[in-house]
């Protein structure tokens, strides 16, 4: 089935790729009994009666869908659909962003060899840096990865997916393992975790940050959550899921929290959200685009920072 041009997320669809749908059941408990939240054809994203995960289906090709993730998706000309309007602009807000992580993180592992997957610009990998982690990153986007090594002069970063380059990293090598914002758009988490399984160290930790769909943020917007992005987003998690997923995969949650999963958003960032939102004229946004970079600490309380240990061997 390809994707065809009847709605503003089919056509954005078509211009990133021509992919294919599939139609899935829920991942974690794979019911076919369900609670429809967005209706956005070709896309819907439903809520599993069973377990509570959300997720889209009929949804792009999971074997292929890594192909949505090429130099424009960090340069999105439909950003309030996908991708990032301009990242590397936004860099400043990321850098205070993990600045302020950073102080949660070093809770439970104060050094040690760090590892993020999905690095993107390096934001994060240079916070760690300056707080003297030894520093490795794999980003797919190979035009923003370039940009990281000719900016910071990173030498340890990795172009492809995890599976792509696992063979080149060393395994039980890394005292922390970031995902920031990735586990919902991967068709396989489980898969994916169980490769930073082996990548991460005896009594090291996996930090991860993701939406909440049980919040009452979500509740409160219903199909308008700015996070109900249908090419890219394809789980939603809760508390609940979310622990159930890394518990499978050999790792036990000790510390999650809404409290500091907040973000630096530019105000350029927060118009173009409440156009989508709360659907303001974008006339009536301007303002906050003439303030542009200045950033504001913000957090609407449906994000959840994870941070988890490694205490077994993956289920399976």
């Amino acid at each position: 089935m390809s994707v065809a041009v009847a709605s503003a997320s089919q056509k954005l669809a078509k211009e990133v790729c021509d992919l294919p749908l599939e139609e899935v059941a829920c991942y974690l408990c794979q019911s076919s009994e369900r609670k429809l939240l967005v209706d956005d054809p070709p896309f819907q994203v439903h809520l599993c009666s069973g377990c509570g995960l959300g997720y889209t289906s009929p949804r792009l090709d999971g074997a292929r869908i890594h192909e949505i993730y090429g130099d424009s998706y960090f340069n999105s000309a439909s950003a309030e659909a996908y991708g990032y309007s301009s990242y590397e602009t936004d860099l400043e807000g990321y850098l205070r962003t993990f600045r302020r992580k950073a102080k949660v993180i070093s809770r439970h592992v104060a050094q040690g060899p760090v590892l993020e997957i999905g690095c993107a610009a390096g934001a994060f990998l240079e916070v760690m840096r300056e707080r003297d982690h030894e520093v490795w990153g794999v980003e797919i986007s190979r035009g923003i990865l370039e940009a990281a090594r000719n900016r910071c002069g990173f030498e340890k970063l990795f172009c492809g997916r995890l599976d792509e380059v696992v063979s080149e990293l060393p395994k039980g090598r890394f005292d922390i393992l970031a995902m920031f914002d990735v586990i919902e758009h991967l068709s396989d988490p489980l898969k994916e975790l169980a490769l930073c399984h082996e990548l991460v160290s005896d009594g090291g930790v996996l930090v991860l940050q993701t939406q909440d769909v049980s919040s009452r943020t979500r509740r409160m917007l219903g199909s308008k959550w700015h996070h109900f992005k249908q090419l890219e987003h394809i789980y939603h998690f809760s508390p609940v899921t979310i622990r159930d997923l890394l518990g499978r995969a050999g790792f036990e949650v000790v510390e999650l929290t809404r409290r500091n999963a907040g973000k630096y958003v530019s105000f350029d960032f927060i118009g173009e959200r409440l156009h989508r939102v709360a659907k303001i004229p974008r006339f009536l946004c301007q303002p906050l685009h003439w303030m542009g970079r200045r950033y504001l600490y913000v957090n609407p309380q449906d994000e959840m920072l994870v941070i988890a240990k490694k205490v077994k061997k993956p289920a399976g």
